[in-house]
């Protein structure tokens, strides 16, 4: 999953990443600018689903809450806001 933020955050650090499924949502992952001594994050994100997946919800760093649709038999998503 690659996130594409807005001009003043290209790489949507800080938005938090879950997969939602029928019965619920899966865990958390949250986008980092760093996760360590001179590393640098990632804006693609590698999700695991466990069974059938329909949406992908995210929280973006000021807050606000999006969801984006998944098709069936996808497996690369890109979300731009």
């Amino acid at each position: 999953m690659l996130v594409q933020g807005t001009a003043g955050n290209a790489h949507g650090i800080g938005s938090v990443l879950r997969l939602k499924y029928h019965d619920g949502m899966g865990s958390a992952r949250q986008i980092t600018g760093s996760s360590g001594y001179r590393s640098k994050g990632s804006s693609i994100q590698v999700l695991h689903a466990t069974r059938p997946v329909e949406s992908v919800w995210i929280q973006k760093s000021d807050g606000k809450i999006l969801t984006h649709e998944i098709k069936k038999d996808t497996y690369e998503v890109r979300i731009t806001y």
